[in-house]
Parts: structure tokens; C-alpha cells; sequence
């Protein structure tokens, strides 16, 4: 049972009745009868107080509460409409995020830390885009996971962005059948390097390139491949671990920028 006060209880009613049409809220709540309580026609969010208050008082220790936020905000009930269900997703976060809640990608009901201020309950809410591009992570990024950061899905925004890594070193090196660790020993060769992110005469800037491949060799070894080898269910990074990780990747894209091929590069002759 969730616990709320008067005031939370009331911005998550006002927020699920975006969500629904009259007549469909009312066949759901007719259909899911509360013992004492009976169906008055009135604004969206008030039919939703008083049905929760209902539930809250009849049966304390039920999910039936929990169980009507998932109903209402099932993807399956938003099927063309994306952009309708991100909008309410947000808004029922915000006002969700006061009692620890929040509704996953998948419809889901999970715990958080509850927030105490309504700025922290409004960055709770934001797409992990908008965090992206509040901190002016590189474009390669959005590029090839803007779906999986609309609708924070902290997995496969890791995955793919880790993917788009290796897509541009197959691009600078030539390599194209090549990927991971594999890739990188043919591209990062040390005395033989196929693309370099400085000019490659001193010893120093020969340590920053070794050093590079073992930052790429990390992406791959840390990030990408337990990613392709653990259950999305069992991963279990947050999003602070996620945003740091694109930091990375970030500065990676950044680097290779600037990079230049060289004769060692596949397709080059030297």
C-alpha cells in the first residue's frame, strides 16, 4: 500500500487522469468494485481521490492502489501515442517521486529515494536525453541511443552507446570485420596504429595513445561485454553510474574528433 499524504495523494490523481478518458476510467473502476463505494460522476481526479481513499480505508494492506497507477499507465494502452506516454510518465514521477515511487519504462511501479524539493522531484522526472544534453555530451551519443534515452532505459542506452565506440573505430581503422578487444589490437598497435588522437612523435604522446587503447579496451571489457553477457533484469547500474559512463564515452568521441588515419589504416596504401 502506498503511503501518502492528502496533498501527494492528490497531484498523483491529477496527474493519472491525464492519462485516461472518462468512460475508460469509470469501466475500470466499475469493474474493480470497492466494497462501500460507489461511483459519482465528477472531475477525473476527484472520482480517483475518492476511489483511493476508498481502497485506503477498506482494504489498508491491499496493492489495489499500485495496481490501478500500472493499469492505467500499461504501454500497451499508449501503442502510437510515445509521445503521450512519456509526457504522463513524467508528470506522475514528479508527483510520484515525493512517496519514493516511480513508473519504469515498462509500466512498473519501483522504489527510489523519495525527493524533497520539487526541483529535485522535476530532475528526477527528466528524460536521461535531457541530462545528456545538459551536460553537453558528445552528439555521437544521442545519435545512436536517443530512443533507449527517452525512455531511460539505463541497459541498452550502455549497450548501444558503448557500440557506437567500436562503430567509429571500425570507420577510422577500416576494419569493418572486426569488433571488441579483437578491433582494438588491430587498430591500436602501438609502433603500427591505424589512427592517431595526437601527432605520435614523443614518448608522451606515444604513453597518451597506449593509454587510450586501454581506455577503449576498458569501454569494451567493463561496459560493453558484461552488458551483452547479463540478464537486462540482473544489471542493476543507476543512473548516476550510467551518466558517469557516458561521461566516458563522451571524451572518447571527443578524442577520435580529432583523429587522423594512417597509412596503416585498411584500404590506405602506404
Amino acid at each position: 500500500m502506498l503511503n501518502y499524504n492528502d496533498a501527494q495523494i492528490e497531484a498523483i490523481c491529477r496527474a493519472l487522469a491525464e492519462t485516461t478518458s472518462g468512460p475508460k476510467m469509470e469501466t475500470y473502476i466499475r469493474s474493480h468494485s470497492v466494497l462501500g463505494y460507489t461511483y459519482v460522476k465528477n472531475s477525473k481526479w476527484k472520482v480517483f481521490m475518492a476511489y483511493f481513499a476508498a481502497i485506503k480505508q477498506e482494504y489498508p494492506y491491499s496493492n489495489r492502489i499500485e495496481e490501478c497507477i500500472e493499469h492505467f499507465m500499461s504501454p500497451a494502452l499508449f501503442i502510437g501515442k510515445d509521445a503521450d506516454y512519456k509526457a504522463h510518465r513524467h508528470d506522475l514521477n514528479t508527483a510520484l517521486s515525493f512517496i519514493g515511487k516511480e513508473i519504469n519504462e515498462r509500466g512498473k511501479l519501483r522504489d527510489i529515494d523519495k525527493a524533497e524539493t520539487l526541483s529535485e522531484a522535476e530532475n528526477r522526472a527528466k528524460s536521461l536525453l535531457k541530462k545528456v544534453e545538459e551536460r553537453n555530451m558528445h552528439p555521437f551519443i544521442k545519435g545512436v541511443c536517443r530512443a533507449e534515452l527517452l525512455r531511460n532505459d539505463f541497459y541498452d542506452v550502455v549497450f548501444e552507446a558503448s557500440k557506437g565506440v567500436f562503430e567509429r573505430i571500425r570507420e577510422l581503422s577500416g576494419y569493418n570485420e572486426y569488433d571488441g578487444e579483437n578491433l582494438i589490437a588491430k587498430s591500436c598497435v602501438a609502433d603500427a596504429p591505424c589512427f592517431i588522437i595526437n601527432k605520435h612523435l614523443t614518448e608522451s604522446e606515444k604513453a597518451e595513445y597506449k593509454g587510450f587503447g586501454n581506455l577503449l579496451r576498458g569501454i569494451h571489457g567493463h561496459f560493453r561485454n558484461p552488458a551483452a553477457h547479463t540478464l537486462k533484469q540482473n544489471w542493476g547500474k543507476t543512473e548516476i553510474e550510467v551518466l558517469e559512463i557516458l561521461g566516458i564515452i563522451s571524451y572518447i568521441h571527443r578524442r577520435l574528433d580529432n583523429a587522423h588515419r594512417t597509412c596503416c589504416a585498411k584500404g590506405i596504401d602506404a
